[in-house]
């Protein structure tokens, strides 16, 4: 399994705005970059994340589920980074 930390940052910031400008005004990236990074990760986890309507995105079922361990993991990298960082100044 390779999910790549940008298209679960995509992931939560549209979770987050409900919306895929938003979110790409968020990352400094275009809205079809962030799309492409969820159709990305749906196509993964062979889930719909989100549903598309008009007045933006609402997680599905599978979604809601799955946003809780995505903001864990991107925690937990930057914790990693974090440590790093401080073992790097402690040398």
């Amino acid at each position: 399994m390779n999910i790549k930390l940008d298209k679960l940052r995509s992931f939560v910031l549209v979770a987050d705005e409900g919306n895929l400008t938003r979110a790409a005004n968020r990352r400094h990236t275009t809205p079809s970059a962030v799309s492409e990074h969820l159709r990305q990760l749906e196509d993964h986890f062979g889930l719909a994340l989100f549903e598309r309507n008009t007045r933006g995105m609402a997680l599905t079922t599978a979604g809601r589920k799955l946003l809780a361990p995505a903001r864990q993991a991107l925690m937990q990298v930057a914790e990693l980074d974090e440590i790093a960082r401080a073992l790097r100044c402690d040398q």
